[in-house]
């Protein structure tokens, strides 16, 4: 993940941890919650409750 990028996606409307999950989403592909955690430097517990709200912005599809 770069700073840069996570910076942008949130001048788009990403909080800090959906812009985090996102780009590492986008390298990962296809992950767990834990692998998603581990890479985003997001604490588990919050991972669904941030996919959940990248969905509901449409950011990702269901």
């Amino acid at each position: 993940m770069t700073l840069k990028l996570i910076e942008n996606l949130q001048k788009l409307g990403f909080t800090g941890n959906e812009a985090k999950v996102y780009s590492s989403l986008v390298c990962l592909k296809q992950a767990k919650a834990s692998d998603i955690a581990e890479s985003a430097g997001v604490p588990r517990p919050k991972i669904y409750g941030t996919l959940r709200g990248m969905e509901k912005k449409k950011a990702m599809s269901g």
